[in-house]
């Protein structure tokens, strides 16, 4: 604490050692005054008790200063009356010989004679003075003593700052925010010469720092809390684990550190009906796809290893080419299931067109179909002349496509089976000639070779194993007599042995084992005499000749089916069940030359006897 003198004192201790007293000797002897008058010069008395030579008149007062007593005013003022110049007095404002309490100290000069101020404190001087002093902390003359004011304090960044007062004494708190670490005093003190301590600073949450992983890198701007790390790979490389880490208050990363393998894309499947080919799996392959020839790709034929480990795109397809539909040609028409590779078009005119050029075309694997598009040009096709037949004729005046040919049999001969055909688009006839069977009128059973028959008894003429309605076909006349014939039952293996041929009412040698000489009254035609004049018998195969023969829908020329019945309503008409086909009239078993009841199943119908032939 500093220590404050009144300043008369201080120069008149000063000058009591600078220029003694005057009733010591002095140069010019010592036993008078120093001469009035100061000197000019400096110099020795010349005279004794002259004047000092170079005394000088420091204070201004007149007199020498070996003469002075106060240097700091006029020795010869003393308005307090205390027989001290006042310029020498301890005390100014009173006597300074007066010590009442006995302490060393003038009673004026001393602090026990005034009451401090509040905050001051009274104080002896090394000097045996004493004066009021304020406290520590507060600051003054010792009059007035005001609190030391340490000046406003600054907030740290991230962080808060409490304090109410910024005078001696008061107290600041310092707080950091969330993520945030003090450094340095969490509270200060204002002291006598200002704050306590240095300012603090808040700094973030140090999680350290993180090492990068094989084969690739890390971004970490801090390590401080909420820093995130950043983990990258190196080209051709594949993330594995977590990609970004970050600090948390508990000073630790959170997750794990991740790693860097090699980026390996899988190999590729080939697509079907093709091939793929890769130069590498890694980061930066390329599969390229190819088809086999006749197909085409659907899709991208590139793919791209990516950085993620997965191929660019998706794989494409393989499709096979396609060449198009095709035109029909006019006059004509063209069938293709299919217009992929591979695939076959056929081409048909219709009836009187001849087609020109190629009949098929295939899909080519270029997608174009092979050869050139044919042409149906105008063409009467004739069948040239029909089949002959054997004991018989036929009758074809017209033999261009649709026309018919008539056969007939000759006197004595009987036909059996269809006696039509008809000149077909294609050139040919269909319809196969008829047979001619000679009447075995020697017999007198009215029969003709080849025709067929049925037992109307069991075991004709002992033919053992032969029941009613088993058929037969007559094969020879008489042997013997004039009534028996030979016939040739079906699926029957006793009888004759031997072969007769085709003779014709005379003897013959015993025939195969599947023949019996019969009486005639044992057996009957199996034909439909009542239509068609017998030509056909129940079983005969038969061809239409005209498309919807009778109205049969969906019947085709050329279509074949089994007769099964005589005539319905007129002698002209004969039931038929056509091959395959569900529409028409039901079936009425083997009706005989009659009116017959439906039943199933629906795959019959009535049939003219010029819209049908003998299938071939």
């Amino acid at each position: 604490m500093r220590r404050f003198l009144p300043l008369a004192i201080a120069l008149s201790l000063s000058f009591s050692l600078a220029c003694g007293d005057d009733s010591s000797p002095t140069e010019d002897g010592g036993t008078g005054t120093d001469a009035l008058t100061p000197d000019t010069g400096m110099g020795e008395d010349t005279g004794g008790g002259g004047e000092d030579s170079g005394c000088p008149d420091t204070d201004g007062d007149g007199v020498c200063d070996d003469e002075d007593q106060c240097m700091n005013g006029d020795d010869t003022v003393d308005a307090d009356g205390d027989g001290t110049a006042d310029a020498c007095d301890q005390c100014p404002d009173g006597d300074d010989g007066e010590d009442a309490d006995a302490d060393g100290i003038p009673d004026a000069c001393d602090c026990d004679a005034a009451t401090c101020v509040e905050n001051a404190t009274c104080e002896e001087t090394a000097m045996a003075l004493s004066a009021c002093v304020c406290d520590e902390g507060f600051v003054g003359d010792g009059t007035t003593c005001e609190a030391f004011d340490c000046g406003a304090l600054t907030a740290p960044t991230d962080g808060m700052l409490t304090v109410d007062t910024t005078t001696f004494g008061s107290m600041a708190s310092y707080t950091c925010d969330a993520g945030f670490t003090l450094v340095g005093p969490a509270m200060r003190t204002c002291l006598a010469d200002g704050w306590s301590d240095a300012d603090p600073i808040c700094t973030s949450v140090d999680c350290g720092s993180l090492d990068a992983p094989a084969n690739g890198s890390i971004e970490l701007p801090s390590t401080g809390f909420s820093a995130v790390a950043t983990y990258t790979c190196d080209e051709g490389h594949l993330l594995a684990g977590d990609t970004t880490r970050t600090c948390q208050m508990s000073g630790m990363w959170d997750g794990a550190e991740p790693t860097c393998t090699l980026v390996d894309c899988g190999a590729l499947a080939a697509p079907v009906e093709g091939m793929v080919d890769t130069d590498r799996d890694t980061l930066g392959g390329t599969a390229t796809y190819t088809c086999n020839p006749g197909y085409m790709a659907m899709g991208p034929t590139s793919r791209t290893c990516r950085p993620d480990g997965t191929w660019s795109a998706r794989a494409p397809t393989c499709a096979p080419v396609d060449c198009g539909a095709l035109p029909a040609p006019a006059n004509g028409a063209v069938d293709a299931m299919f217009t992929t590779f591979g695939s076959i078009a056929s081409y048909f005119c219709n009836d009187g067109y001849e087609l020109v050029g190629p009949g098929t075309r295939s899909c080519g694997e270029d997608g174009l179909w092979t050869g050139t598009e044919p042409t149906c040009e105008l063409d009467i096709v004739d069948c040239g002349a029909p089949p002959s037949l054997r004991d018989g004729s036929v009758s074809a005046p017209d033999t261009t496509v649709g026309q018919m040919a008539v056969y007939s049999c000759n006197r004595g001969f009987r036909m059996l089976g269809g006696h039509r055909a008809v000149c077909t688009s294609a050139g040919t006839w269909l319809g196969r000639p008829p047979s001619c069977g000679q009447l075995l009128s020697c017999v007198g059973c009215g029969m003709a070779q080849g025709e067929p028959i049925r037992a109307i008894v069991d075991s004709p003429s002992g033919a053992t194993g032969v029941l009613t309605g088993r058929r037969g076909n007559v094969r020879a006349g008489r042997t013997a007599g004039t009534l028996p014939q030979l016939l040739e039952w079906e699926s029957w293996t006793g009888g004759h042995s031997g072969f007769c041929s085709s003779a014709t009412c005379g003897s013959c040698s015993d025939s195969g084992s599947a023949r019996w000489w019969t009486a005639c009254n044992q057996f009957e035609t199996n034909r439909f005499t009542c239509t068609c004049n017998g030509a056909f018998a129940p079983g005969d195969r038969v061809v239409a000749l005209v498309n919807s023969p009778t109205g049969a829908r969906g019947i085709s020329q050329g279509h074949q089916g089994t007769v099964v019945g005589g005539h319905s309503s007129g002698p002209t008409n004969i039931l038929v069940s056509w091959d395959g086909w569900t529409d028409g009239h039901e079936n009425c078993s083997f009706a005989d030359c009659g009116q017959c009841d439906a039943l199933a199943p629906d795959t019959h119908w009535w049939v003219g006897c010029a819209d049908i032939g003998r299938a071939p």
